[in-house]
């Protein structure tokens, strides 16, 4: 119970009140590997990198079959450009949870970043089987196809982003990137990068091309 108020006060951003729930929940039970973990997000929140990495590794001691603390391992070091280690994390959570569809996101996008485009667009390919995708995993399946030059592809899964979500501002610049990129008609890159800047006036990248594009 302690847990799960700490938790919930984590997601209100009252990481004080949380880390207080987490360590009474930990003096009650030292090996309840739940509260570690949950540290950790609290620690990776407020920049604290070497104290998450800490304690989301006591939680997989605890429990070596905590898949979350793996996610959350490999979201830390893929957000440090490591994603030798990520991927490593993200099989791990794997073996542990082969059902869950964030997973094969994850691994895809690493995959990506490390050039492996066959190995990404099979992971994509897996977490549509398990289940629906979001806005933003579809825009990083398209972006696959972006670094790999296959355009059409690419087109298809960032409409399919702005459809999920239309206020889907990073979507809609994809879209005019890509045909701006490989020379599709200007109007068709004007019109997306008008629908970007109707959802975010202050999104700069759109407002730079779509002054480059006119010539500003």
């Amino acid at each position: 119970t302690l847990n799960n108020l700490g938790f919930v006060q984590y997601r209100l951003g009252k990481y004080d009140e949380a880390m207080k729930h987490f360590n009474r929940a930990i003096e009650i039970d030292p090996e309840f590997a739940d509260p570690y973990n949950n540290i950790g997000l609290i620690y990776e929140a407020s920049g604290d990198y070497t104290g998450a990495e800490q304690y989301y590794r006591r939680a997989l001691e605890i429990n070596p079959n905590l898949h979350q603390a793996c996610l959350n391992l490999g979201d830390l070091y893929k957000s440090q450009g490591d994603f030798d280690r990520a991927k490593e994390m993200y099989i791990r959570a794997r073996t542990i949870n082969p059902d869950e569809k964030s997973i094969y996101t994850k691994l895809g996008v690493v995959y990506a970043q490390k050039q492996d485009f066959t190995k990404a667009e099979e992971m994509f390919i897996i977490a549509g089987e398990k289940g629906d995708l979001s806005a933003i995993d579809l825009a990083n399946w398209g972006n696959i196809y972006y670094a790999s030059s296959q355009p059409t592809q690419a087109i298809e899964l960032y409409k399919a982003a702005v459809n999920k979500d239309v206020n889907f501002t990073r979507g809609y610049f994809n879209l005019a990137l890509t045909f701006y990129r490989f020379a599709y008609p200007p109007d068709s890159t004007r019109k997306y990068l008008i629908k970007a800047l109707e959802t975010d006036p202050a999104f700069e990248p759109a407002r730079g091309l779509l002054n480059k594009l006119d010539g500003k």
